[in-house]
């Protein structure tokens, strides 16, 4: 059997590079087989290829649909910048307070990227376990908090509050940022009343309330 060291001494040799040069195409051939390629891809068997090739599943299909939205989708952030809010925030879950591991941290987008306000930039991410991140999905994060809190959840500390009011502020504005806080304290003071309802009052506040 020839080794693949032979094969590399005889490529580097002129015999072979002379051989070899003769399959070499030119820069207009190769061109032109880019473009057919391009135009055959858009064709029905093209695309059934594509679908063979890459095996589109349904997992696969959403993996692709959600990194064309992530690219369409302005600003970015780099590993320093999400290591830095790693060290703000701590390696938490925002809404559990629970540490996370590597392989269970996700970034979560405030603002989701469904929506077409949504961004990449920094300020607009948490982190956030990969079971709760696929739970939220495209939700409002306020909506999606109420529905938490609902459950049992407590309010997130006010170092993440903070950063999410900022991104919600920057993506929709004040008007909507003190519509949505509305929302969201009113089932927070009618679980407060709740619980205050169950002791009985002292007679300084019976004399008060009659």
């Amino acid at each position: 059997m020839i080794s693949k060291a032979y094969f590399k001494k005889y490529n580097q040799s002129p015999k072979g590079k002379a051989r070899n040069s003769k399959y070499e195409l030119s820069s207009k051939r190769k061109a032109r087989n880019s473009e057919w390629r391009r135009i055959w891809r858009q064709t029905p068997k093209g695309k059934a290829w594509r679908r063979r090739q890459y095996k589109a599943t349904p997992t696969r299909v959403n993996q692709l649909k959600r990194k064309a939205i992530t690219k369409s989708r302005p600003g970015h952030f780099t590993t320093k910048e999400w290591t830095n809010l790693l060290q703000e925030v701590g390696r938490k879950s925002w809404l559990t307070g629970k540490i996370l591991r590597s392989e269970n941290l996700a970034a979560d987008h405030i603002v989701p990227l469904s929506n077409s306000k949504s961004t990449n930039f920094i300020w607009n991410i948490l982190p956030l376990s990969r079971k709760e991140n696929s739970s939220k999905r495209d939700k409002d994060v306020f909506d999606w908090l109420l529905e938490k809190i609902k459950e049992g959840h407590k309010v997130p500390r006010p170092t993440i509050m903070r950063i999410i009011k900022f991104a919600y502020r920057k993506c929709f504005g004040e008007l909507a940022l003190r519509t949505k806080l509305r929302k969201l304290r009113a089932p927070c003071q009618h679980h407060k009343h709740k619980t205050e309802s169950r002791w009985p009052m002292t007679p300084s506040k019976r004399a008060k309330k009659f």
